[in-house]
């Protein structure tokens, strides 16, 4: 039998999406032999309507994500940022 092995597969959703806060959760998952089989547990990230949180939005996620929560987070932030 032969066990096919294909890369890593990333796939990430939006939950919780709301005027001041998102989540993101990202799973992985390897396909052997067209079946996708998850690997580990999902992660969850988590950012605020804020110009901080924003900017790490747009650094880390990819332009549709980041799009979709711009459609609903609009032009300005809903949270001011904390100087820490």
């Amino acid at each position: 039998m032969d066990v096919e092995m294909k890369s890593i597969i990333t796939e990430k959703e939006i939950q919780a999406l709301n005027q001041n806060a998102v989540t993101i959760i990202e799973k992985k998952y390897i396909v052997f032999d067209d079946e996708k089989q998850m690997i580990g547990y999902p992660n969850a990230y988590g950012y605020q309507n804020s110009s901080q949180d924003r900017a790490s939005l747009e650094e880390n996620e990819e332009s549709n994500i980041v799009n979709c929560i711009m459609a609903m987070w609009g032009d300005k932030p809903t949270i001011e940022s904390e100087v820490v």
